[in-house]
């Protein structure tokens, strides 16, 4: 009975590393000096990424993990402002951290609802 719950925690814990697993979508930066408050807004949703890390903050905290992931402002990347107008910052910033914080809650939320199966698993037998 024991090996069964062995298995299953492996088989858990693999699926929740291969879909944790980010897979990067690297777009091409801008060449252009300046830009609108738009054009930043819309590339810093396109170059946000979330931090894999909040799996492990989810599935060690719980539902904290995840409302941390929401709560916890995410910086952008200095060198992709560097040049740009004010307007285009203000928009790539905003654009970022908002993306990246959906993106964070969502791997937390995979590690609580990893943390969530292995419980009921470990309750059921």
């Amino acid at each position: 009975m024991n090996n069964t719950l062995a298995t299953k925690s492996v088989v858990v814990l693999i699926a929740m590393s291969i879909i944790a697993t980010p897979i990067p979508a690297y777009s091409q930066g801008t060449n252009t000096n300046g830009g609108t408050f738009t054009e930043g807004l819309m590339e810093g949703q396109m170059m946000a990424k979330g931090n894999p890390a909040w799996v492990v903050g989810g599935f060690c905290c719980g539902l904290f993990g995840v409302a941390g992931a929401y709560l916890i402002q995410p910086s952008p990347p200095m060198h992709m402002l560097m040049g740009k107008s004010s307007e285009y910052v203000m928009g790539f910033t905003e654009g970022y951290k908002n993306e990246s914080k959906k993106k964070n809650a969502q791997y937390a939320g995979i590690g609580f609802i990893g943390y969530l199966a292995l419980y009921l698993m470990a309750i059921s037998s």
